[in-house]
């Protein structure tokens, strides 16, 4: 509930070879059932932002994105959000 972007990529990086996934270890990749990231491995990388400040500090690698998933395939559905302020 607290991601407020969603970024889904082909690689294993991005920005100039950030890595937003970290380094995570072997143990917490088997525990949420992901694998280690790698160009040729036919998967999605999904992962969230929380905030602005959020995405620059991944940016600089002092911490990682929300893990979210990895997939052979997404499907985006984008819904129409009422705006109730009136405009």
């Amino acid at each position: 509930s607290s991601v407020r972007a969603i970024v889904a990529l082909n690689l294993h990086n991005y920005g100039s070879g950030r890595n937003p996934w970290g380094s995570p270890k072997r143990q917490y990749l088997e525990k949420k059932g992901f694998v280690e990231a790698h160009v040729d491995d036919g998967l999605l990388e999904i992962f969230g932002l929380k905030h602005g400040w959020h995405a620059s500090f991944v940016m600089v690698e002092l911490i990682s994105a929300k893990h979210i998933a990895q997939a052979a395939a997404i499907r985006l559905e984008v819904r129409r959000i009422l705006n109730i302020c009136g405009n």
